[in-house]
């Protein structure tokens, strides 16, 4: 049979294929493995998830709405705001809150969702899954000519370097650093897709190779959302490498349990359908039931690890990490 998955997804994540180098530290105040948060604690982080998309949604819209009109910027926007959750924005702005200088991260945010909007786009192509809707709506490619779709994807990519770069309350320095680091991100993310496309139709996928497409294609975008934050905000070294890894745990806990909602969810309470990922062989169709409950638990274990030894008023991230959810 082979090793279990969490012995896999463990030692898979303890290689750091494409770790920036094998330093952390950090520790944050809180214990997210606490599952029974006070109802009033559970109310205002609620509260602040809402009033953070709030944010990163003007934020988008503002920086689409100061560009030229173009049906390129119309696609963009169409598929940008088509009321997504903002996980990646709500990871930057959670880790910014834990350096006390939130405003830095918010140009991250936006850039990791203009990332994950032109991922979304691209995925949705014919040449891709040939989707038809995607959260609710028809796909961009069936409401717009092929031409500005494409463009559109390769739109927001640019645009994400440049919100990073044009970043008034981070450092120059800082500006550039981010900016590389989403390069690098972007390059690990058409990994992904290329690996899922090519390993994951057809054929007995191996779990290990299942987890790598969810690294590169959740998990690295997650990783730079805190990532990016950290270096907006000044942080040190090992504290850029901190979050980084505690992002990728998380992104890949988080595309797991998404996975298995789609697999054993109900439709009403999740808001959407299931049973989307049909045979693909996803992470969470390759894992067993147990085997995925088991990585997500894991993972979210290891992504407070990354964070242990920070000390700071804000626990958000740890929050978030709490509220990576399994069906029950």
């Amino acid at each position: 049979m082979g090793e279990v998955a969490i012995e896999l997804a463990l030692k898979f994540l303890a290689h750091d294929k494409f770790v920036r180098n094998d330093c952390y530290v950090v520790s944050v105040s809180g214990n997210a493995a606490a599952s029974d948060t006070s109802i009033r604690e559970e109310s205002e982080f609620l509260s602040w998830m809402e009033a953070s998309r709030g944010v990163i949604d003007n934020s988008l819209l503002s920086t689409f709405s100061s560009l030229p009109e173009s049906e390129t910027r119309e696609v963009a926007t169409y598929s940008c705001m088509s009321g997504g959750k903002r996980w990646r924005g709500l990871v930057a702005l959670a880790t910014a809150e834990i350096f006390g200088n939130t405003g830095a991260a918010v140009p991250v945010a936006c850039a990791v969702e203009l990332a994950h909007a032109a991922s979304l786009l691209l995925d949705d192509l014919p040449s891709m899954d040939d989707a038809a809707t995607r959260r609710g709506r028809p796909c961009a490619h069936l409401v717009y000519s092929r031409a500005s779709v494409d463009m559109a994807a390769v739109f927001m990519i640019n645009l994400a370097y440049e919100v990073l770069l044009k970043n008034r309350l981070a450092k120059p320095e800082n500006c550039i650093s981010s900016a590389l680091a989403s390069a690098r991100v972007a390059n690990r993310m058409l990994l992904g897709q290329e690996h899922d496309l090519t390993q994951l139709t057809g054929g007995t996928v191996s779990k290990k190779q299942a987890l790598e497409v969810a690294r590169c294609k959740t998990g690295e975008l997650f990783g730079f959302a805190a990532e990016g934050a950290a270096i907006a905000c000044g942080a040190n070294e090992l504290q850029i490498n901190a979050f980084y890894k505690a992002g990728i745990r998380l992104g890949i806990a988080y595309q797991i349990a998404d996975d298995l909602a789609d697999r054993f969810g109900d439709p009403d309470a999740l808001g959407k359908p299931t049973g989307m990922d049909g045979e693909k062989q996803c992470v969470g169709n390759v894992l067993s039931e147990a085997e995925a409950r088991e990585a997500v638990r894991r993972l979210r274990e290891s992504a407070v690890s990354k964070l242990a030894g920070f000390n700071s008023n804000s626990n958000r991230i740890l929050q978030l990490i709490e509220h990576v959810k399994l069906p029950e």
